[in-house]
């Protein structure tokens, strides 16, 4: 479906006759295309909006973008009104989408793509999407050895430079660089390993 030109079209009918978000929902998972017409039209700004801040790239935002509206539509009878606002729900599927391009673009999953969620949307959206992304990065930092936690937890939590943290740890800088490095590496083979609980579509 031409997800970016529906967006570009106004809605035809007028604002008190439109239907609600949850009414579309359940009409596109009974494949009602007029309905994803709507909700295109509804929602791109917003979506367009989240995948920009997330990735930078106005190109990679529309993609994103695309792969969201794309994914709504083929797994609409997945939602369910009593778990997540569909705003909540469209936010998190468009977090996950850039995510992916980043990953693909870097070739890499870093730490950084989740400890960072840096977003102006509403308060609930960030609660439902912080709360995914701390369990799924404590899990990862739970399978590294305790040394390599201690380093990730004062480097990325609790903010100390990389000579404090040595010192801390009694190691020299390089010592500490290279035990930094590793758990990097782990996490990222790790997030890479998870992310799919996190997100199924």
């Amino acid at each position: 479906m031409p997800y970016l030109a529906y967006a570009s079209k106004s809605e035809d009918m007028p604002k008190s006759e439109q239907p609600t978000d949850e009414s579309l929902m359940v009409c596109m998972a009974n494949g009602d295309e007029f309905a994803a017409k709507v909700f295109v039209t509804r929602h791109m700004s917003y979506v367009l909006r989240i995948c920009q801040q997330k990735l930078g790239d106005r190109s990679l935002a529309e993609e994103a973008a695309q792969d969201v509206f794309i994914a709504v539509w083929k797994f609409a009878d997945r939602w369910e009104a009593h778990q997540a606002k569909v705003t909540t729900w469209l936010y998190r599927i468009a977090i996950n989408k850039s995510i992916d391009i980043l990953r693909r673009t870097k070739n890499t999953v870093d730490i950084d793509d989740y400890h960072n969620l840096a977003s102006d949307e509403p308060h609930a959206d960030k609660e439902l999407l912080y709360a995914d992304d701390k369990r799924l990065l404590a899990s990862a930092i739970d399978s590294l050895s305790p040394q390599q936690q201690k380093a990730i937890s004062l480097i990325y939590f609790e903010g100390v430079k990389q000579s404090h943290a040595a010192e801390e740890m009694a190691l020299s800088l390089a010592a500490f660089e290279s035990i930094l490095r590793r758990a990097r590496q782990a996490l990222h083979t790790e997030l890479a390993r998870q992310r799919p609980l996190l997100a199924s579509i």
